[in-house]
């Protein structure tokens, strides 16, 4: 009696819609992030473009991510879910195809700024699309779970793309990238959903497209992800600079410690420890960058890639969390942008300044740069955030 009963409290996460919007993602994000490693090579090798100018050229999909990312969590909440993602997701899919004939820098500006902006609509669409099919019971957990599409193609997207970088013509990685995402939006379109309630019609204000609640939340999420940006963005030219021969285990470590992480932090979530759980992240996420500002051989290397993978794998449903804890359930949408939205502006400061810092400083200086960051991050959260976060918690 007594089992039967826990198993009633405990409603599955792994059904076959969750599954497939899981499968779904993981695709998309792969083809999003085989090109992550390999498109700084791609900038040198193939259109000769100097080093203090990759950033800046990088950097524009998030520029158009961030430009959009309010819109999408919008839009997530007014339009069908399934419907938006759907289409989202066939649109990132295209513009892969742009990539094998964009031979100019003006031609690969325009690629990834209409790559930026189908990314932050899909992948705000994607998630709340899984939110809704998890039992609210077991959310945190869920959208840890979810999390693990996200890490296995952060692993597979880079180590595959390394790959063909060396042995193949660039040509084949922008392939890979779009069958992988055409085969995403394939089985994107066999996802059942209960169409939510219509929102009655609001005045049109910023917190219609920004959760500005969490305002605090994001600006510690923003500095924590530009070591993010540093770590993802140039870890593969960073080490072949120390002389590591295979940088794509990197990411495998990587993905393992994220893999181990979610297994755990989820259920801790959602007993109520989001917050020890971001604090003991940031204490480590310090701890990784500053490894990296003095790394000079491959087992650290590849040490400080579980390590990180740990870290964020930790931090990252934990944030997501507590922002979605501070919204009402009818912006979940403009909840989940919000949370892109911080972590996408980081990500794009750690890789436009990351190349201009490398250029100065060093691999080494730019991770010791990330580590001042971090513990001004971490600082802030623990004698600021954690009370406002108490205060306006509504879950």
């Amino acid at each position: 009696m007594n089992e039967s009963n826990l198993t009633q409290s405990k409603p599955k996460i792994w059904t076959k819609d969750f599954i497939l919007v899981f499968v779904s993602n993981l695709l998309v994000a792969f083809a999003f992030y085989i090109l992550m490693p390999t498109l700084p090579f791609y900038l040198t090798d193939t259109l000769k473009l100097p080093m203090t100018e990759i950033g800046l050229y990088l950097s524009l999909y998030v520029l158009a991510v961030l430009a959009t990312r309010p819109f999408s969590g919008y839009f997530t909440d007014k339009f069908p879910r399934k419907t938006f993602y759907v289409i989202m997701v066939a649109l990132f899919s295209v513009i892969f195809g742009f990539y094998l004939i964009s031979a100019t820098l003006l031609c690969f500006a325009i690629v990834r700024i209409m790559q930026g902006v189908s990314w932050s609509m899909s992948s705000t669409s994607g998630s709340t699309l899984a939110i809704d099919i998890l039992p609210s019971q077991r959310r945190g957990e869920g959208i840890g779970y979810y999390g693990l599409s996200m890490t296995l193609a952060m692993a597979l997207g880079p180590m595959v793309g390394l790959f063909l970088y060396d042995n193949f013509h660039f040509d084949y990685i922008f392939i890979t990238a779009l069958g992988a995402s055409l085969v995403g939006f394939i089985i994107s379109l066999f996802i059942k959903s209960t169409p939510k309630p219509i929102v009655e019609k609001s005045a049109i204000s910023l917190d219609r497209f920004f959760l500005v609640k969490a305002l605090p939340e994001v600006f510690v999420l923003t500095l924590i992800t530009i070591s993010y940006g540093f770590a993802v963005s140039y870890v593969a030219m960073f080490g072949k600079h120390i002389g590591v021969e295979n940088t794509g285990l990197f990411f495998i470590f990587m993905s393992l410690g994220t893999i181990i992480s979610r297994f755990t932090v989820g259920k801790w979530i959602d007993k109520g420890h989001e917050i020890s759980i971001i604090i003991s992240s940031l204490i480590l996420l310090i701890v990784v960058i500053a490894g990296f500002s003095v790394c000079y051989n491959t087992a650290l290397f590849y040490v400080l890639g579980f390590l990180s993978g740990v870290g964020f794998g930790v931090m990252s449903p934990a944030f997501q969390t507590i922002i979605l804890n501070i919204a009402p359930h009818n912006r979940r949408g403009t909840a989940n942008s919000t949370y892109f939205t911080g972590f996408d502006l980081g990500i794009g400061v750690g890789i436009f300044v990351g190349s201009t810092l490398i250029s100065s400083i060093g691999y080494n200086g730019m991770y010791a740069v990330g580590t001042i960051i971090n513990i001004i991050a971490t600082l802030l959260f623990i004698f600021y955030v954690k009370n406002h976060y108490k205060k306006n918690k509504l879950k």
